[in-house]
Parts: structure tokens; sequence; C-alpha cells
């Protein structure tokens, strides 16, 4: 990497452009006709309020290794790639949500699922 910018997303369209009512319409026609599968997999990965990801996923961190036996060595290094990866993927989300490109709204949710508010942002 050369910047912590360098993976930033770009902002989202303009409310009420071409660009916005392309990607809603795209939204809506998935959610208009999605499966039982799908719906199903998006329950799954919709974590409850109050949950933490890395939470999730050190819980699952945790079947795997003793599913698969690992010795304390092999495990400590399997939870320190994962939450190595979880914390990148944190700060991304961070960054991109407190960047001038994705203004957060009061109200909204961030990366930890919890709330946000006092936001001095706007959208538009």
């Amino acid at each position: 990497m050369t910047a912590g910018s360098q993976f930033r997303p770009a902002p989202p369209p303009a409310f009420g452009s071409a660009a916005f009512q392309e990607a809603l319409a795209e939204v809506r026609g998935i959610v208009d006709t999605r499966t039982a599968r799908q719906d199903s997999i998006a329950k799954f990965w919709a974590m409850g309020t109050g949950k933490l990801i890395a939470g999730f996923w050190n819980s699952t961190a945790a079947e795997l290794i003793e599913r698969h036996r690992l010795s304390e060595p092999e495990a400590a290094h399997a939870l320190a790639l994962m939450n190595t990866a979880a914390m990148d993927g944190l700060i991304a989300c961070a960054d991109a949500n407190g960047s001038a490109a994705w203004p957060t709204m009061p109200g909204s949710r961030g990366c930890s699922g919890g709330s946000i508010t006092g936001s001095t942002r706007t959208w538009g």
C-alpha cells in the first residue's frame, strides 16, 4: 500500500441522480426476487444488534480450532491471523465512514453495529 486511502470506496451517487436511481432499482430487484435460500443467507450474516463481528469470528475460530485439534501455538497463530484480518476490515470500514466520501447519518449503524449519533456530516 502506498496510502491509507488507496482502497477507499467512492462516495455514493447523489440522491435522486440517475446513478442513484439505477442502484436503487438494482437493490429493489434483488430484494423483490430473492429466493428462500438467499433470504436465509442474508439473515445468517445480519448479526443481531449488540453483536460484534470480531466476537462472531472468534467463536467460529474457536470451534474450528477444537474440531481440527490445533495445538496451542497453531491455535494462537490462527487467532492472530483472524483477528488481524478483522481489525484490518474494521479500520477500512471506519476510514470509509469517517472520510468526506462517506458521511455518516445520525442514527446509522457503524462498523461494530452500534448506533452512531452526533455526526456533523450530512448526506448530499
